[in-house]
């Protein structure tokens, strides 16, 4: 029992050793961090991007001075030039303000143990000198700040060639913001970084229209879809077209890159084709049925009159929209023919001093017939020298300034004046002379087989052509107002 109770003793007295020479151990190391950090910098010191740990004092600033003076700036620029400037040249020198000395005493040595695994990073600003106001001169001289270097930034523009309008891509060029290149120069100078890259400080100015800029591709798309119209307007026996070529004349740059039509001069282009296209109203030439060919006078209400305004509003949508095809001018007045000669196939033709009209349909004749014109004694003549177009067609017509008067076909041409067949004149009455004395009050009184045959192939807008003789195609004129009958 008692040899029992001496181990123990014994046991208990050798852990209260362990455990004090632990204690002890523990206190040894930490007295001798905090001792040997007293003049060190602590584990994970970084001054001015340098591990400065375990250095002391004058270590650090023996550092900084070789740093000042082995100092090199790399300038790395846009195509893979480098340039360098140097303590030397930017005036570096290192100034002892006492920053590092209060880095030092700073420093909690007694956490030294809490830094073994991180760092702290500190900046001493003050501790370098330069001369700052030479670096924009340096800045000024260095090689890619001379003219003959620099290319400038451009922008991507639209062009053209024979195959159409394309862009040409920006150019980035290698011009510097002085400006920025010293400050980033300067900031370099305070954390004595060695190299600086232009690039990456986005220093450079840039061109303000890259090649696939939306405004841009939309305006080349445009301008593409425009000159890729092609409209033809067909006459018939000629045409007038509106090519690549025509819509390139009338296209307008604009600043940024699209183009507009002209419209004035589109204006300007069917003002043109509508004066060397339109007969409303104008001389033309006329193959009479005796062959012989008469010069007829202008009037009349026969004849192509184009609408200019709505035609020009047309055209300008068919080109923006790129369209290629056939089409019609717009008109306030049509004929039967687009051909030059716009009298067609299907006619009346009258002449007044053979007292005959003949009736045409495809070019075929289909009646010639005696008629009666306008009494020229009572000042009735029927007008002559001019086309005219059928303004109606009406069966079973009532005169209204002559009651009793009835026709079975009635066709207008002329105001009052028309076609209709005249049951009170007689068969003897269709002479050549017959109407100088006894003739209509301007209209064309027709036998009634005739009349039925024309009624039966016009149409309403198809001309009649009323010249008074081969030598003479305006005839004497009425001097009284006509009246149907």
């Amino acid at each position: 029992m008692k040899n029992w109770k001496v181990a123990l003793i014994i046991i208990a007295a050798s852990a209260c050793g362990i455990i004090g020479v632990h204690h002890f151990a523990s206190g040894m190391i930490n007295n001798y961090g905090m001792s040997y950090y007293q003049d060190k910098f602590m584990p994970g010191t970084i001054i001015n991007g340098t591990d400065c740990t375990q250095m002391t004092v004058p270590q650090v600033k023996e550092l900084l001075q070789q740093k000042v003076d082995s100092f090199k700036l790399e300038i790395k620029e846009r195509g893979g030039k480098t340039e360098e400037l140097t303590g030397t040249d930017l005036g570096l020198k290192y100034v002892d303000d006492g920053s590092v000395d209060q880095l030092m005493e700073d420093q909690d040595v007694e956490l030294w143990h809490y830094y073994l695994n991180g760092t702290r990073e500190f900046t001493v600003e003050s501790a370098f000198d330069y001369n700052k106001e030479d670096i924009p001169f340096l800045v000024e001289n260095l090689d890619c700040m001379q003219p003959e270097n620099i290319t400038k930034p451009e922008d991507a523009y639209i062009d053209e060639d024979p195959n159409g309008f394309f862009i040409v891509p920006e150019v980035e060029g290698n011009e510097a913001d002085e400006a920025k290149v010293v400050t980033l120069i300067e900031n370099a100078l305070t954390n004595l970084d060695l190299n600086v890259d232009l690039e990456e400080a986005d220093v450079y100015y840039k061109p303000e229209v890259l090649k696939d800029a939306p405004d841009l591709v939309a305006a080349m798309e445009q301008s593409n879809r425009l000159i890729s119209a092609d409209i033809t307007y067909d006459f018939t026996d000629r045409q007038w077209k509106v090519d690549k070529e025509l819509i390139r004349g009338w296209m307008i740059e604009q600043p940024d890159g699209s183009c507009l039509l002209d419209e004035s001069q589109v204006a300007a282009w069917v003002e043109e084709m509508a004066y060397a296209t339109d007969t409303f109203g104008l001389p033309r030439t006329f193959m009479t049925s005796y062959g012989v060919p008469i010069e007829l006078e202008g009037g009349g209400d026969y004849g192509w009159a184009m609408d200019t305004e709505t035609t020009t509003a047309q055209l300008i949508q068919y080109i923006y929209q790129g369209s290629q095809m056939t089409v019609e001018p717009a008109y306030f007045y049509t004929a039967n023919s687009r051909a030059e000669n716009d009298i067609g196939g299907r006619y009346v033709e009258v002449c007044i001093s053979e007292q005959t009209m003949w009736a045409y349909e495809n070019g075929e004749l289909l009646v010639t017939t005696p008629i009666i014109s306008g009494c020229v004694e009572k000042g009735f003549s029927t007008p002559s020298g001019s086309v005219w177009a059928i303004d109606a067609k009406k069966n079973d017509w009532w005169f209204t300034t002559f009651p009793d008067a009835f026709s079975s076909y009635w066709m207008p041409f002329n105001g009052e004046c028309g076609i209709h067949d005249a049951s009170w004149q007689a068969a003897s009455d269709y002479t050549k002379t017959f109407y100088i004395s006894n003739g209509s009050h301007g209209c064309l009184n027709t036998p009634y087989d005739a009349v039925r045959i024309v009624f039966g192939h016009m149409e309403i807008g198809d001309p009649v052509v009323v010249y008074y003789s081969l030598d003479q195609v305006h005839g004497p004129d009425p001097t009284e107002d006509l009246v149907a009958g």
